[in-house]
């Protein structure tokens, strides 16, 4: 019988070598596939937390609806990433804004540099006078006015304010979406500009058309409605879900706001914030602003109530100060009707925008 042919060394030797060798390439070859795909996940992982199209950058808005005024309201605080980064203190751009849009309406902002007290904002010895009358009702406007339109016919109604607050940007893309889409409607017939309710319900649809990648957008609107009901309000979150309130807040200090407003405007001495029969009053008693669409006080005690709770909101939220910009709309006229003896029927309107100084952080 023939025995097996030996092996050298040598050759067992080559022989694993070449295993190693083939071994070591193999593993070679599956680590860095491996590799490659980790880091493409992180990579991805990394990109989609670094993707934010959205940034807060405060403001808060306010609408007031009345019996025979409405009011809009917002600060002009403009803040960064984080609420630590103050960008503007005098955004008003974009902050509240009339939906008309065309020539014939001119921005607020230009509005307010044509005012006679334009510099209401950066004139100290203003600022002391306004802080001075903050407790007298009957001088509110003749220290706040800026700028008058009136309008002598009730067929010429004020325009309808929209005030937004939330990302900048996006407030600035629904302000062009709004006025532009409202300007086509209205010269084809399809809407009135200065009807409120009509131009609350196109805010409302086209917030809900961009659902899906939402503008960042938190509005409230207010105007003089056209059926002679006296003022409206409406509040919206950011898809378009809308309803018609007495008080209306959005954006950044709504929580602290919206009690304060509540509160004083509930209450039958809705202009003394402290007064012993507001704190001993249940809510049980006092009227409830969840079942009506109009506060029951006049217009300087809602301008005062509306600067009060401002300035304590100032004192509590970063994102709030600098200066409150209002829209104040009033029904300023009325006569008798020959056909109805003693009612009487409004002759006029007027708007106001009123700038009062807040805490500046």
């Amino acid at each position: 019988m023939r025995a097996p042919a030996r092996v050298s060394s040598s050759a067992r030797g080559s022989r694993s070598h070449r295993r190693s060798l083939h071994s070591r390439t193999s593993a070679c070859a599956r680590v860095p596939s491996f590799v490659v795909l980790m880091a493409l996940a992180l990579l991805v992982q990394q990109c989609r937390a670094k993707f934010d199209p959205y940034e807060l950058n405060g403001g808060l808005a306010c609408a007031v609806a009345g019996r025979d005024f409405a009011i809009v309201a917002t600060d002009t605080r403009m803040i960064g990433e984080g609420g630590y980064q103050l960008l503007s203190r005098q955004r008003i751009s974009d902050r509240m804004w009339m939906p008309q849009g065309g020539d014939d309406q001119p921005d607020l902002s230009q509005i307010l540099s044509n005012g006679a007290r334009s510099d209401v904002t950066n004139n100290s010895a203003s600022k002391e006078k306004i802080s001075s009358s903050s407790g007298s009702t009957s001088s509110l406007f003749e220290d706040y006015t800026q700028a008058d339109f009136v309008s002598h016919d009730v067929h010429e109604p004020c325009p309808v304010w929209i005030a937004s607050t939330g990302c900048s940007t996006d407030c600035t893309a629904l302000k062009s979406t709004i006025q532009s889409e409202l300007t086509a409607a209205t010269y084809f017939g399809h809407s009135k500009s200065n009807d409120a309710r009509q131009v609350a319900n196109l805010l409302s649809q086209f917030l809900y058309l961009r659902r899906g990648f939402p503008f960042y957008s938190f509005c409230v609107v207010s105007g003089m409605s056209n059926d002679g009901r006296g003022g409206v309000a409406y509040c919206y979150d950011a898809i378009g879900s809308y309803e018609q309130v007495a008080v209306a807040t959005g954006g950044t200090g709504r929580h602290l706001l919206q009690p304060i407003l509540d509160q004083t405007f509930s209450s039958p001495a809705s202009s003394a914030l402290n007064s012993e029969d507001v704190r001993t009053r249940t809510m049980r008693e006092a009227p409830s602003l969840a079942r009506s669409t109009h506060v029951h006080c006049s217009v300087e005690e809602a301008v005062q109530n509306i600067v009060q709770g401002y300035r304590a909101v100032a004192e509590r939220e970063i994102g709030v100060g600098d200066s409150l910009v209002l829209s104040v709309t009033q029904c300023i006229g009325t006569a008798n009707s020959e056909s109805e003896g003693d009612s009487t029927e409004t002759i006029g309107r007027r708007c106001r925008i009123l700038v009062v100084p807040l805490k500046e952080h």
